[in-house]
């Protein structure tokens, strides 16, 4: 007899799962984006409907005005599903009457993957307030079901001048 040491290797469906499976309807996963607007303290988050009844066309926006975030919050927080980062914020600052931000109400950090209940791509584009350049990437999530495993998956990152001033969520819909 023989032991050895296997590590989780998750496959890349599994965030796909997640986003349908535990974001119940599209009411729900457009919530859970609204949610990550009041996380990031947005004075204000506006939902945008264009086509919706066009499936190839349709397209869903949510701009709102809240922190933005940088390439170290991109590579550190968006994209380690699973994260604490929201959990630590609200721990370090919980009993804390001066600080001067929201308290965040997201903590799975599901509501990216809920995106995928209303179409097959997501595009972010965000900005840090005291940033020169804003962020922007895109996803497509029906690429997923054909790479293997979470840490095959690649998204291209670019750091640009800006384009936008605020952040845009843009969901388009593939029914």
């Amino acid at each position: 007899m023989s032991k050895k040491d296997y590590s989780f290797n998750p496959k890349a469906r599994l965030l796909l799962q997640l986003g349908d499976q535990l974001i119940r309807n599209e009411a729900v996963a457009i919530f859970e984006l609204v949610k990550n607007c009041y996380d990031a303290n947005a004075n204000y988050a506006l939902v945008s409907f264009y086509d919706i009844n066009k499936p190839e066309e349709g397209t869903i926006i949510i701009e709102d005005d809240g922190d933005g975030m940088d390439l170290d919050i991109i590579e550190n927080v968006w994209m380690q599903p699973g994260t604490d980062y929201k959990e630590k914020i609200y721990q370090e600052n919980k009993d804390n009457k001066e600080y001067s931000k929201r308290l965040p109400i997201g903590e799975k950090g599901i509501g990216r993957f809920g995106a995928y209940k209303l179409g097959n791509t997501i595009e972010i584009v965000t900005k840090k307030k005291e940033s020169k350049n804003e962020i922007y990437f895109k996803i497509d999530w029906s690429n997923l079901i054909d790479i293997n495993y979470l840490a095959d998956i690649s998204v291209e990152v670019e750091e640009r001048k800006p384009k936008y001033f605020l952040i845009k969520i843009k969901v388009a819909l593939v029914l």
